[in-house]
């Protein structure tokens, strides 16, 4: 039994609150469990755990990471990984943005993949990094700091936002200023791609507050494989586009499906598989169904010959569930990728593309920009008004003409053989990108207190 006094407390309690297994919580914790404590409660002693953390101090990666096939959840689980591979402390938390996605929904795939970082215990919490997309400032606010901590002390608000790295990405070209105002508070702004960072410092931030912290993957992953020399040099023959993602007006799959129609008959080697699943109904753009009899009533597409019958031999749109493996074999049985979205951050589907060997029609608005090469056909773009359905503030995203993307798939050719690009194992690889992300927090640290940064590289990983 030990009691804790409020005038004993260190820096880093006053950031963590003592964020131990004892059932009390940092306040750069988000996920709304309990207030700061009293000076009454400070004063009664309790129990200590059973078991001692198993850290003496580290960082809280907070993320919604517990969606199987969601981009941001796949990444947020890419990067806390990294991060604890670079040997720096983790716990991997949840936050409140995930609403009822229970403990039970996770699958065991994702379970084993972070359980060990899930379950890491600390004696003091000395940085946050919280990784979500931001449109609304309350959600920021109460990110950061939630509400009851905000009625306690405003030095010691401060000094969390002063240790809270945001990693935030963005499907425009700037954030509101409201927003800006908020990000200005913390310690660094973290994007994964330079289209974000410039759209932010576009809109008002520091320039040496935004970091570009690219997506970490495996070299030794499963679409790595792929390419020579770790698996086949064997393209398959024609031009096989496909694309992955939601159907959605920002990703116009809708486009990409008449542009392929357009730009290719049935009697060219060309086909095209569509991996989507529907994400609401929106206003002003057609569900699969529809665009289906839209590209059945454009002249263009009729007069190229194309009928109910060909057109099943030649598209494929797969809307089902399908597995990792599933995922992989789209990657090795086709050659060209195309991203024909207004807006992205990284892009994920288009990124393992590249690692395939394989070549991308990409808009370049946004991570492909980051990872493409002179082999793959960029698609000139515009910046216009962002569609209203998505009630976003006042941006931009890339518009282009439809025969800007039938001329883009014209143009585009198959690799003659399949090779990893060169190069990405230095940029982007867990190892790179844990070292990168390191070396952020570890200057962080040193702002606030110069022993913090020594302290957590003491402390070791459990990664």
């Amino acid at each position: 039994m030990a009691a804790r006094k409020k005038s004993a407390m260190t820096l880093v309690d006053q950031l963590a609150c003592h964020a131990d297994t004892g059932g009390q919580h940092s306040l750069l914790d988000g996920d709304g469990r309990g207030t700061p404590p009293t000076e009454a409660e400070l004063d009664i002693p309790y129990a200590s755990p059973s078991e001692p953390p198993l850290l003496e101090c580290g960082v809280v990666y907070s993320a919604d990471w517990k969606k199987f096939a969601d981009g941001m959840a796949r990444h947020a689980r890419a990067q806390a990984l990294a991060l604890a591979a670079a040997g720096i402390g983790v716990r991997l938390q949840s936050i409140s943005s995930e609403g009822m996605f229970l403990d039970s929904d996770v699958r065991s795939e994702v379970r084993d993949e972070v359980a060990h970082l899930t379950n890491v215990t600390m004696k003091s919490v000395m940085i946050a990094v919280r990784q979500a997309v931001f449109h609304s400032a309350d959600f920021v606010r109460n990110l950061v700091v939630p509400a009851g901590g905000r009625l306690v002390d405003f030095e010691l608000e401060q000094r969390i936002y002063q240790n809270t790295i945001i990693y935030t990405s963005l499907e425009r070209d700037r954030v509101s200023p409201v927003l800006i105002d908020i990000f200005k508070r913390c310690a660094e702004l973290w994007v994964p791609c330079h289209q974000n960072a410039q759209a932010l410092v576009s809109s008002g931030m520091p320039e040496d507050k935004v970091h570009v912290i690219p997506y970490p993957y495996d070299p030794a992953g499963p679409v790595c494989k792929i390419p020579a020399p770790r698996g086949h040099e064997r393209v398959p023959e024609g031009k096989r586009f496909y694309s992955i993602g939601k159907w959605e007006p920002r990703k116009n799959h809708a486009g990409l499906l008449m542009a392929f129609l357009r730009a290719f008959t049935p009697k060219d080697k060309a086909s095209l598989v569509l991996k989507v699943h529907g994400w609401g109904a929106w206003e002003g753009y057609p569900d699969i169904q529809q665009a289906l009899t839209l590209c059945g009533e454009d002249p263009v597409v009729r007069a190229n010959g194309w009928t109910d019958i060909n057109l099943r031999k030649r598209v494929k749109i797969i809307t089902d569930k399908i597995s990792d493996a599933e995922i992989v074999a789209l990657h090795a049985q086709n050659n060209i990728y195309v991203s024909a979205s207004h807006g992205e951050a990284w892009d994920l589907p288009a990124f393992d593309a590249k690692c395939a060997g394989n070549r991308l029609v990409h808009v370049g608005f946004g991570g492909s920009a980051d990872y493409a090469d002179d082999a793959d056909v960029w698609l000139g773009y515009r910046l216009k008004p962002v569609n209203k359905v998505y009630g976003w503030e006042e941006c931009n995203w890339a518009e282009y003409d439809m025969e800007e993307m039938v001329a883009s798939l014209r143009i585009a050719q198959p690799p003659t053989k399949r090779v990893h690009p060169k190069g990405f194992n230095a940029r982007f690889s867990a190892h790179a990108v844990g070292e990168k992300m390191k070396d952020r927090i570890l200057r962080v640290a040193a702002r606030s207190h110069v022993e913090l940064p020594a302290m957590l590289e003491r402390a070791g990983s459990f990664g």
